[in-house]
């Protein structure tokens, strides 16, 4: 996806105030002067992009070995933007994701055909999911976005605008140290938005569209929560290289913590 202009935050005299990052290792929100330093590296940082890679400060921070985590799972492909990401930079070994319209699952699934490493999978991801997970043997990194987005995208067999609840639910019993990110938390407990007045054309990347996520709530989602994970939110790709605060990262606490 386009990269963030990084003017608006140069120029904000407030953001750094309101930037609160807390430090679940020390049980504190970060000083102003530690926030400036973040802030900094977030401002050198030439990769301030729409995609869930994990940085290096979050390896650091989690104490997790990032070898271990070599296995890419995406609910939510649409056209591929964040296999195509982490495709080109080498960043798993191997890609499970998987789309519930015939549309873009055919699109990526021709897209990606050459791909070995690749594998796409067509359906609704509460059942899908399972099934793929079933069959894999390890941690890994687990990422969340299958949501209606307007347009070509589509809705859960439900017919609900999110089915992460359900993919949760799941998660929440697999006896592996998965690291999960939860994208578009902004929109838990809101209805809003407002679909366009006919369908766009393919080259509208992200059409205007109305949204329902009234049947999620925060305390639904963190119920889903292993009792030995820590929740942290991104802030301006400081875990995840998203530039917006609206993904949680879950992972487990290292028991020296």
């Amino acid at each position: 996806m386009s990269h963030l202009l990084l003017d608006e935050l140069k120029n904000s005299n407030n953001f750094l105030k309101k930037m609160k990052i807390f430090d679940f290792r020390h049980n504190h929100i970060f000083k102003e002067e530690e926030r400036s330093e973040i802030f900094n590296k977030v401002l050198k940082n030439d990769e301030v992009i729409w995609t869930p890679h994990l940085t290096p400060y979050f390896w650091k921070i989690s104490g997790l070995d990032k070898n271990k985590y070599d296995t890419f799972v995406e609910t939510g492909t649409y056209r591929g933007f964040t296999i195509d990401y982490l495709k080109n930079k080498k960043a798993y070994k191997e890609f499970h994701t998987i789309e519930i319209t015939d549309k873009w699952y055919n699109f990526c699934r021709e897209k990606y055909k050459n791909d070995d490493n690749i594998h796409t999978y067509h359906g609704d991801s509460s059942y899908v999911l399972p099934k793929i997970l079933e069959k894999i043997n390890k941690p890994c990194i687990i990422f969340l976005d299958a949501h209606y987005s307007g347009g070509t995208t589509g809705k859960s067999n439900k017919n609900e605008d999110t089915p992460i609840i359900d993919e949760l639910e799941y998660l929440k019993n697999r006896p592996y140290d998965d690291i999960i990110i939860l994208d578009d938390i902004g929109f838990v407990g809101q209805v809003g938005g407002e679909e366009p007045d006919k369908i766009p054309e393919d080259n509208v990347v992200w059409a205007p569209f109305h949204y329902d996520w009234a049947h999620v709530s925060m305390k639904k989602i963190l119920n889903c929560k292993k009792s030995n994970y820590v929740s942290v939110q991104n802030f301006y790709s400081l875990y995840t290289l998203t530039p917006r605060d609206d993904q949680l990262i879950w992972f487990p606490k290292k028991n020296s913590e």
